[in-house]
């Protein structure tokens, strides 16, 4: 009896810490994983006259089919397991109106968004805030892909790995519940941080914040489209 009692009191001593250690081991591979997005995007720029890679691609104006950012960079990462972080437990699959011709995944999971105000998308062959990486001021304080969870796309209903951004909905990107139901989460799954890839190239773990406060302009607010130098 008291040998049992002595071991429930270690393991309790003992279990926090090994909880400690192993979300250690999970944010570290977070940020390799961003640091990995971060390079196929880049490759990505550099194969396409230094363009962001768009949030995603819909076959037609109707998005019947969507080619999200995973798919874009899938001659760059090929492995879907990259966009998925140990830490989010959370079951964020994407699964409708995929590409059927055998080349992607039917399904994948996903922890990771990307703000389409500043990375763009396409529709067809119409473009929207699509932006050249040479176009962004302060590349080393603006934020690309992060850790995120909670976003529905409008057009599948899924779990989408984007965030709009509109610079009228300049609370998108945070934790308070209390807005509309545009409000999209970040994924503090970190120490109550996210990770984040920043359009530099370097990854850093981030406190909660509004989408103003991380996002860096001249500009007080985000603008619809991010001017030239």
């Amino acid at each position: 009896m008291i040998l049992i009692t002595i071991i429930a009191i270690l393991a309790s001593l003992l279990l926090p810490a090994l909880n400690k250690a192993r979300e250690s081991v999970h944010a570290i591979n977070c940020s390799n994983n961003l640091k990995q997005i971060g390079l196929g995007l880049k490759m990505y720029s550099g194969d396409n006259d230094e363009y962001s890679c768009p949030a995603y691609i819909g076959s037609d104006s109707s998005c019947s089919i969507i080619y999200w950012y995973q798919d874009i960079l899938i001659n760059y990462i090929s492995d879907y397991r990259v966009y998925k972080c140990r830490s989010n437990t959370k079951n964020h699959k994407i699964t409708a109106k995929r590409p059927n011709n055998g080349s992607y995944p039917d399904s994948f999971e996903h922890s990771y968004g990307k703000l389409q105000a500043l990375n763009g998308c396409l529709k067809g062959n119409v473009a929207k805030w699509c932006n050249k990486t040479t176009n962004f001021r302060t590349p080393s304080i603006t934020i690309d892909t992060f850790d995120m969870t909670e976003s529905i796309c409008v057009e599948t209903s899924d779990y989408a790995p984007y965030v709009i951004g509109y610079s009228n909905q300049i609370h998108e990107i945070t934790t308070d519940n209390t807005h509309s139901d545009r409000t999209k989460y970040l994924g503090l799954w970190h120490g109550n941080r996210f990770n984040a890839l920043f359009f530099d190239g370097h990854v850093s773990k981030q406190a909660e914040c509004t989408l103003n406060n991380w996002l860096k302009y001249t500009n007080d607010t985000l603008p619809d489209r991010v001017p030239a130098n």
